[in-house]
């Protein structure tokens, strides 16, 4: 019964949310000018520009371009990187890889290549076909150490794909996911509001935010 509170909760708030952002924004342009009420499609765009013009669309104001060497570099020409995560309590960075080689790399948030190597060897390493991971997404309670990767697709081990899985800050080597949630097909990115103890997962196709309970 949770489990099926817990997803009419998610398919509600993918169609309240949107409404309510749209009943909002109808709100301020018809307190700003009360016509504006009435505008629809391209219409009410043009409303919304003029009403909060862009700093860029300013006459005489090129972009500024900025190029700056990177303070530190974590290097691994043999992995492909998708995602990063940072728990500031435990001074860590957290990466993970994509359905290549399907790992979650852990270094110390300083750690830096030295001159002359190769790459950075991580302090720790989730990786296997017990650990079901996929990718790009990652994200680390700094509350708990807690690690969460999303799948994007089907995975790159058998029994794997359309799910969250959950592992332990103390995770290591091929192990199997503390916990996992599936998800609908093409889940991306995740986020949380620990405040609000809920997730946020991204859908590529077709495009949705799903919220759950954490």
């Amino acid at each position: 019964m949770r489990s099926k509170s817990n997803s009419i909760q998610c398919r509600v708030r993918r169609w309240v949310v949107p409404a309510m952002l749209c009943l909002a924004t109808a709100w301020v342009l018809f307190e700003r000018d009360p016509g504006a009420s009435m505008l629809r499609g391209p219409q009410l765009v043009a409303a919304l520009q003029a009403q909060n013009p862009s700093p860029a669309a300013s006459p005489g104001r090129k972009p500024q371009m900025i190029q700056r060497a990177p303070l530190q570099t974590m290097e691994d020409p043999y992995l492909d990187l998708s995602g990063v995560a940072l728990d500031p309590v435990r001074d860590e960075i957290v990466l993970v890889t994509g359905q290549r080689a399907a790992s979650i790399l852990v270094y110390d948030r300083l750690a830096d290549t030295s001159p002359g190597a190769s790459l950075l060897e991580p302090k720790r390493m989730i990786s296997g076909p017990n650990t079901k991971l996929g990718a790009p997404g990652i994200y680390v309670d700094s509350g708990t150490g807690e690690i969460f990767s999303v799948d994007t697709t089907h995975g790159a081990y058998a029994n794997s794909g359309n799910r969250m899985l959950t592992f332990s800050h103390t995770a290591r080597g091929n192990v199997a996911p503390d916990r996992e949630l599936l998800i609908p097909h093409r889940g991306f990115a995740v986020a949380a509001d620990e405040e609000g103890q809920e997730f946020y997962i991204t859908v590529q196709t077709p495009p949705a935010v799903l919220v759950y309970s954490k």
